[in-house]
This record gives C-alpha cells, structure tokens and sequence, in this order.
C-alpha cells in the first residue's frame, strides 16, 4: 500500500459521477470482498456491466456522496430518505487513509439533519469489522439471493441519538 495523500475531499454525487462510481463499485467488490466470497457470489453482486438505467434511477433518489483525490473518484456511499445506509465503497488501493469513515460521518449528519435516530445497514462479511469499529450493532445475519445466489450479509443499526 502506497502512503496516503495529504488531501481527499468528500463531495455531493452529480450524474456525470456515474462511471467512476460503477467503476469502483465492481473492481472493489471484486478485489476486497474475495477473501470472504466465492467468484460466483462476487459475479452475482457486481456483473463486470452493470445496468447503468437502474443504478441512475437508484442514486437520483438517494442522498450519494463521492470521495475524490486530485479530482479522481476513490470512493461513494448513498443514504435513502428512510435511513438506510444502501451502499459504502473504497477503492482497495485507498482504503485504510481514512475515506470511508469520512463518507460515514458525512452520511450519519446528513441523516441527523433530516431527524433521523437510527441508521441502518446490510453489511458484508468484508465489512462487517468496518461497521462495528464505528459503533454499529449486529442483528444477526441475512441471506440475499442476487441473480439465483446466495450471499451472507448482516443486519446492522446505529443510534445516532
């Protein structure tokens, strides 16, 4: 791993954003999530082409925020008007320099500003750790089917008040 650049910058999502957010979504959950799931189950969570309509509708209707360095993307996270943390990516050679817990924190004030008490995830064995460092409580674990398989998940929630 390469040392972390002095500056990264966490920004709103904009549709031109879309690219560079497929992009991260595949190569990371095909780099980072290997550990924990077979190639199967990552090819069933993210196809190497990705249905470009459904995301766009999916991210117009949440509250997406986009990490950058230099003006390049390196990460994303949304949030749904019900407070549920849908998704949070890190490409694999920047994780750790602290970007997810900065997409985190803005995500949770932004759920604060609406109200919201609770916040509330499907986390994956990979992320699983993430999530707990940061105060989340495992439910108990989930099953999803995505494209005929199964994948283990977790529910998670953290108070915010």
């Amino acid at each position: 791993m390469h040392p972390a650049p002095e500056r990264w910058v966490i920004r709103p999502y904009a549709p031109e954003d879309l690219d560079a957010v497929l992009r991260i979504f595949v190569a990371t959950v095909h780099t980072v999530n290997r550990r924990d799931y077979t190639e199967e189950q990552l090819d069933a969570w993210a196809p190497e082409t990705p249905d470009r309509e459904r995301w766009q509708r999916f991210l117009a209707e949440n509250s997406v925020y986009g990490a950058e360095i230099e003006g390049s993307a390196v990460g994303f996270g949304d949030l749904t008007r019900e407070g549920y943390l849908h998704m949070l990516y890190v490409r694999a050679d920047c994780q750790g320099w602290g970007i997810g817990s900065g997409l985190l924190a803005v995500l949770e004030k932004e759920a604060q500003g609406r109200g919201l008490a609770v916040l509330r995830t499907y986390a994956s064995i990979t992320a699983r750790p993430f999530f707990e460092r940061r105060s989340y409580r495992c439910l108990g674990e989930d099953t999803v089917t995505l494209h005929g398989v199964e994948l283990l998940r977790f529910r998670m929630e953290k108070w915010l008040f």
